[in-house]
C-alpha cells in the first residue's frame, strides 16, 4: 500500500461472517491493518479479563494484522448530549457504561502498544430514532443540512469541554490518544465543530477521525485541501465511504464504493500526501454488490482505494518540479 497510507479493515462491516471468518477476509485483501467494536457471538470485549484478551490479540496477530486503534462498544454513539446533566452526567446510565468502556479501552490499548482509542461525539436532540424509524426523519435534520451539520450553542460546547477534558485525563494517564469519530447524526458532524471544542481542549491528545461521506451528507465543506488544512493538527486517520446524496434536507443518499460517489477521493488523498504524515484509513462499505455479500462488497472496497491511491500518488510524483 502507498506511504504515508496505512489501509485498514473495518471488521464490523463483515457482520454475517464469524470473527474468523472477518479476520481472514481481512487478511486477503492485503490491508495490514484492522478495527472492531465487537466480536461476534461473545459478550463485550471491554469485559474480557487479560488472559481473554491476550487470546484475542494473539489471534488476530496469527493472521497478520493488527489493531491500528480500539473502539469498545462505540462510547457516545448513541446518548443525547442534551440528557446528560451537565454537573452529574454519572448519572446518565448510557454515558456512565460507556465512560467506563472507553477507559477500560485505554487501559488495554496502553497494554498492547495501541496509540489510539476511539470515541464517538454523541447525537443531536431529537437523534434517538424514536417515531422517525432513521436518523435522518428527526426533527432536527433539516436545520442541521441547512447549517452545514449544526450549530454549537455555548451550553453544548461548555458540555463536551468538560466530558471530552475528563477522558483526556485518562487518555494522559495511559499515554494514548483519544479519536473521536465523525457521524452525519453527531455534533461534530462538521470538521468545524471538531475544531472548536479541539481549540478549547488545547490537548495533543485530542485527535479526530474524519470522514469525508458523513460531512457530505450533512452538508459540510466538500473542499479536500480546505478540510485538511483545517484538521491537520488533530487529524488521526480517515473514515472512508463514499456517497451520493440526491436530496438533503430530505435525507436520501446512497453509499458508493470508493471512486463512485460525490466525495472526490483523489482530491483528498492528494491534499493529504502534502501533509508528509501518516494517516491511517479505515475501509468501511455501507453497501452491498449484486452478489457476494459484505465479503464482497470489503475486496472491492479496499481495491477501490488501492486504485485511487496509486492515481493520486502518482499523479503527484507526474507534478513534482525537476531539480
Amino acid at each position: 500500500m502507498p506511504e504515508p497510507f496505512r489501509v485498514s479493515v473495518w471488521l464490523d462491516e463483515l457482520y454475517d461472517h464469524s470473527f474468523e471468518e472477518a479476520l481472514d477476509i481481512a487478511r486477503a485483501t492485503g490491508a495490514p491493518y484492522v478495527w472492531f467494536t465487537r466480536v461476534p457471538g461473545r459478550a463485550p470485549w471491554v469485559t474480557f479479563t487479560d488472559a481473554e484478551m491476550d487470546a484475542l490479540m494473539k489471534q488476530i496477530n496469527e493472521y497478520g494484522l493488527q489493531p491500528y486503534l480500539l473502539c469498545a462498544e462505540s462510547p457516545f454513539h448513541d446518548p443525547l448530549l442534551c440528557d446528560i446533566d451537565p454537573l452529574h452526567p454519572a448519572n446518565h446510565e448510557s454515558f456512565q457504561r460507556d465512560r467506563e468502556a472507553l477507559r477500560r479501552s485505554m487501559e488495554v490499548a496502553a497494554r498492547f502498544g495501541i496509540s489510539a482509542t476511539l470515541a464517538y461525539s454523541f447525537r443531536w436532540p431529537g437523534e434517538d430514532g424514536a417515531g422517525y424509524g432513521s436518523w435522518p426523519w428527526s426533527p432536527t435534520w433539516a436545520m442541521r443540512w441547512a447549517t452545514r451539520g449544526g450549530i454549537l450553542g455555548w451550553v453544548d460546547l461548555n458540555k463536551l469541554e468538560s466530558i471530552f477534558g475528563e477522558l483526556l485525563e485518562y487518555a494522559e494517564r495511559f499515554g494514548v490518544d483519544l479519536v473521536v469519530g465523525m457521524r452525519a447524526f453527531h455534533l461534530f458532524a462538521s470538521a468545524e465543530n471538531f475544531v472548536r471544542v479541539a481549540e478549547r481542549l488545547g490537548s495533543p491528545r485530542f485527535r479526530v477521525m474524519w470522514s469525508p461521506g458523513d460531512t457530505r451528507l450533512s452538508s459540510a465543506s466538500t473542499d479536500a485541501h480546505a478540510e485538511v488544512k483545517l484538521l491537520d493538527p488533530y487529524l488521526h486517520g480517515l473514515h472512508l465511504k463514499d456517497i451520493t446524496v440526491t436530496d438533503g434536507p430530505g435525507g436520501e443518499y446512497a453509499w458508493r464504493p470508493i471512486g463512485e460517489g460525490e466525495i472526490g477521493y483523489a482530491d483528498v488523498f492528494e491534499a493529504l500526501s502534502l501533509r508528509g504524515k501518516t494517516v491511517h484509513l479505515g475501509v468501511a462499505t455501507h453497501f452491498l454488490l449484486e452478489s457476494g455479500g459484505t465479503a464482497a462488497a470489503m475486496r472491492y472496497n479496499v481495491r477501490c482505494v488501492t486504485d485511487v491511491l496509486d492515481r493520486a500518488t502518482h499523479k503527484r510524483s507526474t507534478q513534482r518540479p525537476e531539480k
